[in-house]
């Protein structure tokens, strides 16, 4: 199976403070949120591959770390995925109707023993109110936790070293093995062993 790479000439010369060399040309730009995009994002994590590179960008709480690796030197990745069983579903929907009984009884027990100071807009006691906040903040954690797309981490093995790359969202998840496929076609172009079919030569 071919991999065509032919794309228009990368207009770009440098990918935020980290300028090209000669001959150098982006291959793919990878943001662990949105998957392959076509411009190098400002901030946060990003993933960019060269004929000649991997540029690895993390930004965030104030951090930054830049690693640049020949990409001749990367030698496998892994890629791990969050995955939900049925099983684990069904438990959370248990877990949620179970609290919401517990909120409703414990909400008329104390309504009936317990005197304390009301809201005013809605005319309910305080510690029913922290309960319903209380079952609320449960279902938002319940909801992304078994509901909100699923993520995973990258892997990327070099000789003497190893880096991950968290990603999330479905477009990151589906657009992974494109973006591997890139690279290895980038890798295996600058060390002579293929020029894939259609390939411009980076």
């Amino acid at each position: 199976m071919s991999i065509n790479l032919e794309r228009p000439s990368s207009y770009l010369i440098q990918v935020r403070d980290v300028g090209l060399i000669s001959g150098e040309k982006v291959v793919c730009l990878y943001a662990p949120e949105g998957g392959i995009v076509t411009e190098p994002t400002s901030s946060g994590r990003l993933l960019v591959t060269t004929n000649q590179r991997i540029m690895s960008f993390e930004e965030g709480q104030g951090n930054q770390e830049t690693m640049l690796i020949p990409i001749e030197d990367l030698k496998g990745v892994s890629v791990k995925s969050g995955s939900r069983s049925s099983l684990s579903l069904t438990q959370g929907l248990l877990m949620l109707a179970g609290g919401l009984v517990v909120y409703l009884v414990l909400s008329y027990w104390l309504a009936d023993r317990f005197h304390g100071p009301s809201l005013p807009i809605i005319n309910l006691d305080v510690v029913p109110v922290i309960l319903l906040l209380g079952m609320i903040s449960a279902g938002w954690f319940a909801w992304q936790y078994y509901f909100a797309s699923e993520g995973g981490v990258i892997k990327f093995l070099g000789s003497s070293w190893s880096f991950s790359l968290p990603y999330s969202g479905e477009t990151s998840g589906e657009e992974i093995f494109q973006m591997i496929n890139l690279m290895y076609a980038a890798r295996n172009w600058r060390s002579g062993q293929y020029a894939p079919v259609g390939e411009s030569r980076f």
